[in-house]
């Protein structure tokens, strides 16, 4: 399960990709993490006992590059009962780029309290060059428009698999994200992949009326 942040307007609901980037130039990225964090719990303590699904959920890197709101992470996590190993922190590839030094010690942290790592948009310059194997990630997930190109061309498709094949030679379960259709489902199957995600798998809904 990913736990994704949605904005109510009078036009309808806005997607996160259409406001974080607004909330960041605004310098209110930690306020929205945090607001994330605080209400994901009450629903944590509402799933049901002995239930082991995967929860994940954003951060943005600029908040792991401050030890504070690192701390602050894992001691509000502690504040409900479902195991640190099933939640997962989601981090942008897009961003770690220009920060991953900077965001290595908070990630590392973030590990050893036993929370597992996801890099989101996970590309060709990540398998050559990213240094993915000095980084904690438990998860890769690649993005919606390489898996798009993959379901229509055989090079498209080998790149894919290459990529999928280097995250397990370096003991990384493979996520393919926004799958639409089950022509991209197809390809996704024939890469090899471990997980899938998207519209033609399942819709959003709220938390609560999933968890319940």
């Amino acid at each position: 399960i990913e736990v994704l942040l949605r904005m109510r307007t009078a036009e309808g609901v806005v997607a996160p990709g259409e406001f974080a980037v607004a909330v960041e130039r605004y310098g209110q990225i930690a306020a929205m993490d945090r607001h994330i964090l605080q209400e994901l719990i009450p629903a944590l303590r509402r799933l049901a006992p002995g239930n082991r699904a995967r929860i994940a959920f954003n951060i943005s890197v600029r908040n792991l590059v401050d030890p504070e709101f690192v701390d602050e992470i894992v001691q509000t996590l502690r504040l409900q009962p479902v195991p640190l190993q099933q939640l997962c922190v989601e981090v942008s590839a897009v961003a770690l780029r220009q920060q991953r030094e900077e965001a290595l010690p908070g990630m590392r942290k973030l590990a050893a309290a036993g929370l597992l790592l996801a890099l989101e948009g996970f590309d060709a310059n990540w398998s050559w060059s990213g240094g993915l194997e000095q980084l904690p990630f438990d998860v890769i997930k690649v993005p919606a428009a390489l898996l798009r190109g993959a379901a229509d061309d055989r090079t498209g498709l080998r790149l894919v698999r290459s990529m999928n094949a280097i995250a397990h030679l370096l003991g990384k379960s493979t996520v393919a994200e926004q799958v639409a259709d089950e022509g991209t489902l197809d390809a996704v199957r024939a890469a090899g992949f471990d997980h899938a995600q998207g519209y033609h798998l399942g819709a959003p809904l709220p938390l609560a009326d999933l968890l319940n």
